[in-house]
């Protein structure tokens, strides 16, 4: 058995069999699943705060939520994310992890929902999985890797804080140059088929390009709350 074969070996006997005990959507678009008991942290700084016996985090990879073969919702490459049903989901326990290949990775449940994690940017770690405090893994491109838990959250901060300062730059130039609001829920950016969205974390999901050929901002930077008199929603434009 190879060193890829083991670690997915390892890792299947660490969370097969515990049951999901947090399902959050974080700032980002990360998905974090939570299995097994939840810890609360003992600090005054962080009460009510917890982690969970093993976290899993889609990090960079994007993911989908599916049940008989049917996406429920996820996150980029033009899948939607849907708070109303993602809220409503009970995952019960994980059964079994499928990695058909280096970059595609299915946790099943008992409950007949899969989580679809597909790795599709060169930025690393894609995918972590940590069982507090002895182990975590990290998926990368060329594999599993094995790390210690204090160095993977100094690893993941490190990122976390680059992208953030990235994110909060760009927001405060951009939006000193994005369309304003034209104050109508109904028609704003947001809402329209031709709003093409920034795949990145913190501020830029606030942000989009234009891809409408009929409006003033096409091939332009614009906000989710910006908005023009050419929108059009995709019921708008099926005959």
């Amino acid at each position: 058995m190879d060193k890829k074969a083991e670690l997915l070996k390892e890792i299947k006997g660490t969370l097969i069999g515990l049951k999901v005990c947090y399902l959050g959507e974080k700032y980002g678009g990360y998905l974090k699943i939570g299995l097994g008991e939840k810890v609360y942290y003992d600090e005054t700084g962080r009460k009510g705060k917890f982690h969970c016996q093993c976290d899993i985090s889609s990090r960079q990879s994007t993911w989908r939520i599916i049940q008989n073969n049917k996406i429920l919702c996820g996150y980029g490459n033009e899948v939607e994310f849907n708070k109303g049903i993602f809220s409503s989901l009970e995952l019960g326990s994980l059964v079994d992890i499928i990695q058909k290949t280096d970059f595609d990775i299915t946790f099943m449940f008992d409950c007949g929902i899969s989580v679809d994690f597909i790795c599709n940017i060169l930025e690393e770690p894609q995918l972590t999985i940590t069982s507090y405090p002895t182990v975590a893994y990290e998926l990368c491109m060329d594999g599993w890797r094995k790390i210690d838990p204090n160095e993977l959250f100094r690893k993941v901060s490190e990122i976390d804080s680059v992208l953030s300062d990235l994110s909060e730059d760009c927001c405060n130039r951009w939006n000193s140059i994005v369309p304003k609001s034209n104050n109508n829920n109904n028609k704003v950016c947001d809402n329209c088929f031709y709003f093409r969205t920034i795949n990145g974390y913190f501020h830029f999901w606030e942000f989009g390009i234009c891809s409408n050929r009929e409006s003033p901002f096409d091939g332009k930077l614009v906000g989710v709350s910006s908005g023009c008199n050419k929108l059009k929603a995709l019921k708008d434009l099926i005959k």
